[in-house]
This record gives structure tokens, sequence and C-alpha cells, in this order.
């Protein structure tokens, strides 16, 4: 199938200035970027698609739903899981995932404990490899929560934290 990324103007010369497009939804693999007239007068270009994450929000603190979208994955892939890195180990925050015809999957999952910073969030199917993806990051960020919303004077309140850098002293609560 086609997908009409931009429509251009050529000079005086026959030129057409830089034309920025982003890549849409495609499959693994080689596809042709094309510039035409109509039918009969074309211009290709060899293009590859390779697979890759995107991550909404991008950081937040632990907990936090985040939304990873995978691109340019084999046609209707399946049993894809998703990798959340801790310390150089990692835990399959989700699985089973299918992607689409056009190689496109998405998938929520909370962010596991883990400490302040980046982690690297990967995937793989059974046709992409972990090392074929472009990998997406989420950044920690320190996070707290209390055990009510109200209360009354004197009464006791359970505050957990989480995403500080582990071992931090001296935590001053407010």
């Amino acid at each position: 199938s086609r997908t009409l990324v931009a429509e251009v103007e050529t000079d005086g010369d026959g030129d057409f200035p830089w034309v920025t497009f982003e890549v849409p939804e495609s499959y693994t693999g080689p596809h042709k970027v094309r510039a035409q007239i109509n039918t009969t007068f074309y211009a290709d270009y060899d293009f590859t698609v390779k697979p890759g994450l995107t991550v909404s929000p991008k950081e937040g603190p632990v907990g936090i739903n985040v939304t990873v979208k995978g691109l340019g994955f084999a046609k209707n892939e399946k049993n894809i899981e998703i990798r959340y890195y801790l310390d150089g180990n990692y835990t399959t925050v989700a699985s089973n995932i299918s992607a689409n015809a056009t190689g496109s999957w998405q998938k929520s999952f909370q962010i596991p404990t883990s400490d302040q910073g980046s982690h690297k969030i990967d995937a793989q199917g059974n046709t992409t490899t972990l090392a074929a993806v472009m990998d997406a990051f989420f950044e920690v960020k320190p996070g707290i929560t209390l055990d009510r919303t109200s209360g009354s004077l004197g009464q006791s309140i359970t505050m957990t934290g989480s995403g500080f850098a582990a071992g931090e002293r001296d935590i001053t609560i407010l």
C-alpha cells in the first residue's frame, strides 16, 4: 500500500527543496520512497524500516502507568514481550502481544519498583530480536504516596517513597 507523506512543487530548474516527513507505520524490512507525477513518471529510493519503541510518558514516579508503542515489527508478529531493565537485569512487564499488519502494537503497564534515573525498555517477538529494536528509556523520578488524603490533627499518616537513589540518606519529610 502507498501512503502520501508530502506534496511539493519544483522550482524553475525542475528541482524541489528538502522535504522532511515522518516514516508512516510500516512493518520491518525494505520499502520504497517514491516521488511521482503520475503513474508513468516516478523516481524510487530504497529505505529499510527497523523496529523501535516509544514510551509515554517518558518520566515519572514508580507505579505510574506508561504506554509503550512498538513500530516496525514484522507483519502480524506474535509473542512480543516488553522488558524493563534494572541494574543490568530485566523484568518482563508485558507479554503475549501481537503486532498488526503494519507491524505496530501498543501495551500499557505500571513502572515497577526501581531506583531513580534512566531505565531501558526493550522488546522482542517471534521474529524481531532484542538487538534489532531501537530501545526506549523511562526516567524514574522520586514520588510519594500517603495512606489517606485527609485527616485531623494528631492522626498518624503513613507515607511511602519510591524512585529515590539506592541508599539515599537524610531525606526530610515536610
